[in-house]
């Protein structure tokens, strides 16, 4: 759009951005390179994923704490463990 002869203003109102967000943007950002961004992008995104890694594998210790007490040798005894995980955790 600015190559196309529009204001700033014009640009950012059709984004729906503050006026102050592109300012933020250059004093955050100016000194990094394209390649730097695209590995900013990169980590943020594999952070997001060990962060839902993190969260599933506490939820699963959590879980499995909670399971039975005593040794779970028997396939009676881990067929009552899985029935109370399937009632405490149903819905999530």
């Amino acid at each position: 759009m600015l190559g196309a002869g529009s204001d700033l203003t014009e640009v950012l109102r059709h984004l729906e951005i503050t006026e102050s967000t592109p300012h933020r943007w250059r004093r955050a950002y100016a000194a990094m390179s394209a390649s730097d961004a695209r590995r900013l992008k990169e980590l943020q995104a594999e952070n997001a994923r060990l962060k839902k890694l993190l969260g599933e594998a506490e939820l699963d210790k959590a879980m499995t704490r909670g399971a039975g007490r005593g040794k779970m040798v028997t396939p009676d005894r881990r067929r009552v463990a899985v029935e109370r995980l399937q009632v405490r955790f149903r819905g999530l």
